[in-house]
């Protein structure tokens, strides 16, 4: 179950894993294909960042991986990305 006193901050949101969503307001995710889209639509002016929220098989999704390298990296300044493996 959700726990209220957790969520304090709209960014909370993002450790609240999905079945307890479906649990406490699955009828909510009838009109949304995911969380994000619903908190998206009633808090549009929050900056909300898709890697950050509780996905099933996260990491074995690339867009996942991609959309989190891709926002670390910027938080940690990374300027350019090399693929090139070869020496």
């Amino acid at each position: 179950m959700i726990n209220n006193d957790l969520l304090l901050q709209l960014s909370d949101w993002y450790e609240v894993p999905r079945h307890q969503v479906n649990i406490a307001c699955g009828s909510l995710l009838w009109h949304y294909d995911s969380l994000e889209q619903a908190l998206a639509a009633a808090y549009p002016e929050h900056p909300w960042k898709s890697d950050r929220f509780q996905k099933d098989s996260n990491w074995s999704n690339p867009a996942n991986q991609r959309a989190f390298l891709d926002r670390i990296g910027k938080e940690l300044g990374v300027m350019e990305v090399n693929l090139n493996l070869s020496n």
